[in-house]
């Protein structure tokens, strides 16, 4: 399960809070940590808080500008962006260091992960973003929604695993065709559908009312 970080700039119940409540129902998290309203030291705070809790994956964000969320009056931090925000998890984890070299009692132990939305203006521009979180040591690359065809071509992974995210069967199986020709396949995906609610615009009224729906059609078959 994937928790955003405050998506779109708009309040939210935190990513760690919710991270660790799938955890202590048996499901691995996936932690997103935007750097947004954040300096190094919260960043650096927060990433060995969420070791300390058990969320070992942790997403490295840059964050939406607030100007696109519900607070746009509000003040943003941008210390570091997500290139750096992984270089620097990867320096916490790998060398025990903070950003200003002092060494780390325990070092938190975290699976680096990076998004990339190939469709993005300028396209031209994710080419090198893509390259250079890859390089700063993302040990995981989530695409954009959407349909990624290309994404492996765009950069050589070497041992950073790609995942795109899909809403159907028919999706995987087209992203997976074209992969396939650039010899590569997905290491995972994540899948997004009706049950992801508001992230794809569904209310919990649709929600809950796709899930009587489900329980009914296994009723009538049974």
């Amino acid at each position: 399960a994937n928790f955003t970080d405050n998506a779109s700039a708009s309040a939210r119940m935190s990513s760690m809070a919710s991270s660790k409540i799938c955890l202590d129902t048996g499901l691995e998290p996936v932690m997103q940590l935007q750097a947004r309203v954040r300096s190094r030291v919260g960043l650096e705070s927060d990433a060995m808080g969420a070791a300390g809790l058990g969320i070992a994956n942790i997403l490295c964000l840059s964050g939406d500008h607030q100007q696109f969320g519900n607070h746009p009056e509000a003040k943003n931090v941008f210390d570091i962006d997500s290139i750096q925000l992984i270089a620097l998890a990867k320096l916490m984890r790998d060398e025990g260091k903070f950003l200003n070299g002092e060494d780390i009692d325990v070092p938190p132990k975290m699976f680096i992960g990076a998004a990339s939305n190939p469709f993005g203006d300028p396209v031209d521009f994710r080419v090198y973003r893509l390259a250079n979180k890859i390089d700063a040591g993302a040990d995981f690359i989530i695409s954009g929604a959407g349909l990624p065809l290309t994404l492996p071509g765009i950069q050589d992974p070497g041992e950073t695993a790609l995942i795109p995210i899909v809403s159907s069967v028919r999706a995987l199986k087209v992203i997976c065709k074209k992969w396939e020709r650039l010899g590569y396949r997905p290491d995972a995906v994540a899948l997004e559908g009706p049950l992801a609610g508001g992230h794809l615009g569904f209310k919990p009224a649709d929600i809950t009312a796709e899930e009587q729906d489900r329980k009914s059609t296994r009723l009538n078959s049974s």
